[in-house]
This record gives structure tokens, sequence and C-alpha cells, in this order.
């Protein structure tokens, strides 16, 4: 019981870890999104 203790808490950690690196990758494509909608509106605005 203590082994299928032990399994299970590095499954869970690994998926811990699995999903901030997903996370991480939101964040990145929604700053990108946002930088280059503010941008295309700012150049929108220019014209």
């Amino acid at each position: 019981m203590i082994d299928n203790a032990a399994e299970k808490a590095t499954d869970t950690t690994a998926q811990a870890a699995e999903l901030q690196a997903l996370e991480q990758d939101l964040d990145v494509e929604i700053t990108l999104e946002v930088a280059e909608s503010s941008y295309s509106y700012s150049e929108a605005r220019v014209f």
C-alpha cells in the first residue's frame, strides 16, 4: 500500500508539472495575441 501511495504521489506531481507547462504556454499565447491585437489597433489608429 505504501508503494501504491508513492506511485500516486509521483503521478500527481507529473500531472501538476504538465499542467503548469500548459498554463505557461497558454499565457504566452494570450500575451502574444493581446500584443498583436493592440499593435494592429494602434496601427489602425495611425491611418
